[in-house]
C-alpha cells in the first residue's frame, strides 16, 4: 500500500532520508548530492511503486527539491560534533637491546689485499684544426702534372 503523496509528506521523507541516511549526509556536506539520489531514497522511504515514483518525480520535483537544498545548507553550516577524545594508549616502550658485538680484529696471519689501482681517466681527444683535414690533395702534384 503506497503512501498518499502531499507537499508535506515529501518534505518530510526527503528531510529525514537527508538526515538519517549517512550517505545522503555525506554527500549533501561534500556538495555532491543529486536529486536523484535524494529521490530514489524518498522512493524507498515511501515504499512506493512504479506510479508513486512516477508521480514524485514530475509533480513533487520542485518541493522535493527545495527541501533538498535547505537540508543540504543546514548540514553544511552546522557545526561539526565534537568528537569525544579517547585516552591515549601509549605503545609499550620497546626494551633496551644488548650492545652490538664488536668488530673482529684482522687476523694476523691472513695477508691485506693489495688496494686497487686507481682507474685512469684518458684526456679527451684535441680538437682538430682544418689543416688535419686531408682533402685528398697531397700537396706535390699539380693538375698539370696529370
Amino acid at each position: 500500500m503506497e503512501v498518499a503523496l502531499s507537499d508535506n509528506t515529501v518534505r518530510e521523507a526527503t528531510s529525514g532520508a537527508m538526515q538519517e541516511d549517512d550517505a545522503l549526509r555525506e554527500a549533501a556536506v561534500e556538495g555532491t548530492l543529486t536529486l536523484k539520489m535524494v529521490r530514489n531514497a524518498v522512493i524507498a522511504r515511501l515504499g512506493l511503486g512504479d506510479e508513486g515514483a512516477k508521480r514524485l518525480k514530475e509533480t513533487y520535483k520542485d518541493c522535493m527539491k527545495a527541501e533538498m537544498l535547505a537540508v543540504a545548507h543546514d548540514l553544511q553550516t552546522a557545526p561539526k560534533p565534537k568528537v569525544s577524545k579517547k585516552p591515549k594508549v601509549e605503545a609499550p616502550k620497546p626494551e633496551k637491546k644488548a650492545p652490538k658485538p664488536e668488530k673482529k680484529a684482522p687476523r694476523p696471519d691472513k695477508p691485506k689485499a693489495a688496494p686497487k689501482p686507481k682507474r685512469k681517466v684518458e684526456a679527451p681527444p684535441e680538437p682538430m684544426d682544418e689543416d688535419d683535414f686531408d682533402d685528398g690533395d697531397d700537396g706535390d702534384e699539380s693538375a698539370e702534372d696529370l
